[in-house]
C-alpha cells in the first residue's frame, strides 16, 4: 500500500522525491536508530502523510534531534514480507530490516556492520577504525556500539545466531558495498568467525 524510506538521507532533493513517487505514496520514515535522523524533517515536510518510526529506546533522542513529534514504535510497523526487528542488546535502539524478495532474503544494518572499501581519509577516523578493526572490508563496526550496546558480546551472539537461523542472501549495510553472499560464501565465514 505504499513506500517506506529507512534512514531517510538529508539533502536528498526533489528529484528523489518525485522519482520515489512513480513507486507509489511514502507512508512511512524509519529512523533506524538514534542517530540516523537528519533526513527526517526534510522527507516529513515532503511527505507529511507517512508516519515516523523509530527502535522504542531512541524514539526520545529522534524527537529530540529532528524536531518531530509522534514516533512510534518500529515493532508497530507492519509491511508484508519485511520484519523491522527492534535489535536486542542496545541503550539507544538499532533495526535489522530482514526483507524475503525475488532475488533471496537480505538483511539491512546500519550501524552494527560495515563495508567499506577503504578506511575514511579523515586522519582521526581513519586511525579510529583501523585499530579497532571496523575496516577496511566487511567487518563488525566496533566503534558505535562501544557507545550504543549495553552487551557487545551478547549482540554479536545473537546476530550470528539469526544468520544461521535464516542466512540473508544480501547484506545492505548503511555504511559501505552491498554483499551478496551466494557470490561470496567466505565472506560470512569471515565475519563470523570472531563470534
Amino acid at each position: 500500500g505504499g513506500l517506506v524510506v529507512i534512514s531517510p538521507p538529508r539533502g536528498a532533493g526533489a528529484h528523489a522525491f518525485d522519482g520515489l513517487t512513480r513507486y507509489g505514496e511514502v507512508r512511512a520514515l524509519v529512523a533506524p536508530n538514534a542517530f540516523h535522523t537528519l533526513g527526517l524533517a526534510e522527507w516529513k515536510a515532503c511527505f507529511p502523510e507517512a508516519e515516523i518510526y523509530a527502535p522504542a529506546q531512541a524514539i526520545a533522542r529522534v524527537e529530540s534531534q529532528s524536531g518531530l513529534s509522534g514516533i512510534r514504535p518500529v515493532g508497530e510497523l507492519a509491511v508484508a514480507d519485511v520484519e523491522f526487528i527492534d535489535m536486542p542488546y542496545y541503550r539507544t535502539g538499532e533495526v535489522l530490516l530482514r526483507i524475503a524478495s525475488g532475488r533471496g532474503p537480505a538483511w539491512y544494518v546500519t550501524d552494527v556492520i560495515l563495508n567499506m572499501r577503504r578506511l575514511p581519509p579523515n586522519p582521526l577516523a581513519k586511525l579510529v577504525f583501523g585499530l579497532s578493526r571496523s575496516g577496511p572490508g566487511l567487518r563488525f563496526n566496533n566503534i558505535a556500539p562501544f557507545f550504543m550496546v549495553q552487551d557487545r558480546k551478547a549482540l554479536r551472539h545473537w546476530l550470528a545466531e539469526e544468520f544461521r537461523k535464516a542466512p540473508p542472501r544480501w547484506l545492505i549495510p548503511a555504511h559501505g558495498d552491498i554483499v551478496d553472499f551466494a557470490a561470496d560464501s567466505a565472506a560470512a565465514c569471515d565475519l563470523l568467525a570472531s563470534v
